[in-house]
Formats: C-alpha cells, structure tokens, sequence
C-alpha cells in the first residue's frame, strides 16, 4: 500500500456544517518529499543597524549579533552573539558611555564590556513583562516598559516616572525616555519632563518662515547634554526650523535645516555636543553649541548615522518580498560610508549546500531525515524530522497553501556546525478536492542557523 504523508496547510473549519474535505496527501516517493539529492545556496540576510562609533570602532547590531569594525578600513575587529530576543526586540541594545554595551534579553539586561564584547553581569527585570516591551533609550542609560516603567542600566534603580492626566497623550519623546511632547487636542503641545510633569508650552518661539505652513501641526523633541555638563533640548517643526532651548523653555539657538521641511534628530551615543538629523533628502551631523551643520549625506536614514560615517542599505535586486528573502542574489547590501574615508562594505557570508538524504516515514505525519551534506565542499553528516500535519479546509474554497517542513542538524562528527529549517509550499491547484500541483519545480526555502553569524537563507531544488 502506498504510504502517504498528509500536509499542514493552517486552515480549520469554521463552519461544522459545511462539507469536510481530506488533507493534502504526499506519497513518499513525491519529488517534494526531502529524499534524495539537493542542492543550491544561502546567504546571510542582514538587518543591519550602526549601534555608536567610538574611538574610530562601528559597532554593528545584525539580529542578535554584534559586530565591531575599524570604522575607516572596514576591517572586522571582533564579533558576539547577543541574546535571542535582541534580534526581535525595538531598541534593544546600546553602547553605553561608560563602555558598556546594553542588550535587553528574554528576562534579563545584560551588560558587555564594550572592547572585550565579554559578558559583564546579567540583571533581571523588576517586573514581570515579556521583554518585547521594553526598550532601550539611546544612551543606553534607561531601559523603559511603555510609558509606565523606567529603569536605570547604570545602578538597577526603578526612575520616577509621572502618570499623565486622562485628558493628556504622549506623541513623541527624546530618545532617552527624560522628555515627553504631550498634547489633548492636536492644536497645542507642551514639553514635560517624564519624572515630575515639569515643563512648558511648546509652541514656537521663532518668527514664521516665508512660504511655510503654519508651524503649530506637530512638533518633536531630542534632549543632550553636552560636554560641558549643560542640558539642551532640541525642538523641530514643521517649518524646517530646530530650536534649542535650555530645560526651562528658554530659546538659546535657532536654525532653519531646511525651509518646510520637518527634520528628525537624534543624539549620538557616545558622543556629546552632536546630534544626528534627517530630511527627506539627506541626513548628516549637527553641532549643537555652534549651530552648524558639520557633515551632509544623501541617505535618508536617521537611525543609520554615527560621528564617523552613514550606514545604508543598497536596493535588492528584486522589489518582491518573496524573493529577497529566497533569492541569494537579492539579499541586501550594507555599506558604510565615512565622513573622511573610502566607503566599504559589510561581508555577507555564503553557503553552497548539496544533500544527499534518505526520509524515512515514521507516523502518519513525520518521517526521519538522515544523509550526508556538502557545505563549501565539507563533508558533514544530517539528522532531523520532515513533518506535515492534517488540517482542514472550509467548504467556501478559502485560499490554502499545504506545506511540507523540516528541522536538520548538521554535525562534522560530534561537532553541531549548524542548524537549518527547510519549507517547501506546494503549489495548490484545487480545494474539491485539496490537491496541489505535480508539474511545479520542488524546492525548499532554508533558513539557516550558525553560530556567530546573523540569519541566512536560501533555496536547495533537485539538481
């Protein structure tokens, strides 16, 4: 009898009247099944994020890797792996001024020794919230739950936080959590600082600039201390005019970055008297005591620029989701651009990757996977689970997408070299009954785990 490997495709029954209908089937001798030889390539898909540059070193966020760079050679100096949750949480990890780097974990804050990237100590939450909300203001200094719990990195202290009237609503804060913009209405803004309420009417104190709209829509602020130990907080308008003013409202500096056009800043981590700022047409640094621009770029991209350079993404070479993350030619590219060097590019790793496997059903829904790999011609041995589980699909012909999945270790003896999980979607072409099609080329989307190195993905087909 021919043994079958029914399919999870997602879908339940919603209506228990309606007509039920069989899962997909996949005969173990289907060419979709992982048996056999495979073959094809994975590349590391970056998500890079330029964390501060200090002392001519980039630290570079890519999931839940830390990488550390020469910042005009592009030299990689030294490289950790972050906790898990660091590649899925907000702001979730910081360079410190004191040369600490700050990663908020599952259930801890954990602290690195900026220039060994050696684990310092390990801190855990004071209140029991799942680590995805929480995040990291920009210095690194405070690490903050919404708007109901701040936390300081430096001494494990909970911070003195107000609880805003019901009438009132945050629209935008500084980048260390310390000041708020609140509104009621939309029509008037006021500047509060986040520990006691204190503060002042944000409207400005500029005259109106020739040509722009009026300049009470929306305002944002960032807050710095420079390094002679003053306060400032930067005020931004519609108009294109950023106002500096000290903490009582006082306007000390004025400048037009660009006529209508609201500008986005940000403070640098590690670096005091500058700020990042983006237009839709450039981004570059501002010195705040002297109010001038020191250095201009075309990206656009505020979170990517640190004193020495800009880091930005290069365009896929598809414009489709489906095929950045499947096609090796279309992963991203990040290069780095310094203010008074050659531009250089972040490595991305990759992977030929050749199986040549055996499935063997084990269940209704699973078999084992065992083999031999070739990984950039190492020869390692493969071990995991193919599964597909029974589900079934409403009476209306809602759209379904069958699948068939798999879980693999690679071992070069007893050495885990890496992990991997292989999907393949099977092409459906009919609900009445679930069917899908024989003629479409079988191929698996890896996403491939290795120690040290951020995600890479791929596609292995039949040679």
């Amino acid at each position: 009898m021919l043994r079958l490997l029914p399919v999870f495709f997602g879908l339940t029954l919603l209506l228990t009247a309606c007509p039920q209908y069989q899962p997909v089937q996949v005969p173990m001798d289907d060419p979709n099944i992982l048996n056999g030889q495979w073959t094809g390539t994975v590349v590391q898909h970056r998500q890079s994020k330029a964390l501060a540059s200090v002392n001519n070193r980039l630290y570079v966020q890519d999931g839940n890797i830390l990488e550390v760079y020469d910042a005009a050679s592009g030299i990689r100096l030294s490289t950790a792996s972050l906790p898990a949750a660091t590649a899925y949480g907000l702001d979730s990890v910081g360079y410190r001024d004191d040369g600490v780097i700050i990663a908020l974990g599952d259930d801890k804050i954990y602290k690195y020794d900026a220039l060994t990237l050696g684990l310092r100590s390990t801190q855990a939450y004071p209140i029991n919230n799942t680590y995805i909300d929480w995040r990291l203001s920009n210095d690194a200094k405070t690490a903050f739950y919404r708007q109901d719990k701040r936390l300081s990195t430096e001494n494990g202290t909970e911070l003195q936080t107000v609880m805003l009237p019901n009438h009132l609503f945050k629209v935008s804060g500084s980048s260390d959590d310390q000041w708020w913009v609140v509104t009621a209405d939309q029509a008037s803004f006021r500047v509060v600082r986040s520990t006691d309420g204190s503060g002042f009417d944000a409207a400005p104190q500029h005259p109106p600039v020739s040509g722009c709209p009026a300049t009470t829509s929306s305002v944002t602020l960032e807050h710095l201390r420079l390094s002679n130990n003053e306060e400032r907080l930067l005020l931004t308008y519609p108009d294109g005019v950023l106002e500096t003013r000290d903490l009582t409202g006082h306007v000390v500096t004025t400048l037009v970055l660009s006529p209508c056009e609201a500008a986005d800043v940000k403070t640098l981590a590690g670096q005091a008297d500058q700020v990042s700022y983006a237009l839709p047409h450039e981004s570059g640094l501002l010195d705040v005591k002297d109010g001038k621009i020191l250095q201009r770029h075309t990206s656009q991209s505020l979170a990517n620029v640190v004193s020495s350079g800009s880091l930005e993404q290069t365009s896929a070479a598809s414009s489709a989701l489906s095929d950045r993350f499947r096609d090796p030619a279309a992963q991203p590219i990040f290069t780095f651009t310094p203010w008074n060097s050659p531009v250089w590019t972040l490595p991305n790793l990759s992977h030929r990757l050749s199986l040549d496997v055996q499935a063997k059903r084990t269940s209704a829904d699973s078999a084992d996977v065992t083999g031999d790999a070739l990984l950039d011609g190492r020869t390692l041995t493969v071990s995991g689970k193919l599964g597909g589980v029974q589900a079934e699909l409403q009476a209306q012909g809602l759209p379904f997408t069958p699948f068939l999945d798999a879980s693999l270790n690679f071992f070069d003896g007893t050495t885990n070299v890496a992990s991997a999980d292989f999907n393949n979607r099977l092409t459906p072409i009919s609900v009445t009954p679930p069917a899908y099609s024989k003629t479409a080329t079988p191929q698996y989307f890896v996403d491939w785990n290795e120690a040290g190195v951020s995600r890479m993905v791929g596609l292995v087909t039949r040679p």
